[in-house]
């Protein structure tokens, strides 16, 4: 990636910014935390993370090895499945098409 490029390719919002907030809360999260959470998430690299939380690359990993640290996780995937299995903790879970 150039300098001053953003990442082009990126996932969608896995959470509402209320949802967020929620997790947080529930998992003792600092909002910085939360914020590098919520763009590991997106799929954005430690690189791109850093560039829009205005801070250095290994300011990101320390945050992300907290973040994994903290939710027993050892992965960028397995923090995606840690929240999503937090979140349907606190809102039960959601019923398929088609269920009964």
């Amino acid at each position: 990636m150039e300098p001053g490029e953003t990442q082009k390719e990126s996932l969608p919002e896995l959470f509402t910014a209320g949802e967020w907030k929620a997790l947080a809360k529930e998992l003792g999260l600092t909002p910085r935390q939360q914020e590098v959470a919520r763009l590991i998430c997106r799929a954005r690299s430690k690189e791109a993370i850093a560039q829009e939380l205005s801070v250095s690359v290994p300011t990101v990993r320390m945050h992300a090895d907290a973040l994994y640290k903290r939710l027993g996780v050892h992965s960028r995937l397995g923090l995606a499945i840690r929240f999503v299995l937090v979140q349907r903790k606190l809102t039960g879970p959601t019923r398929v098409r088609g269920e009964t």
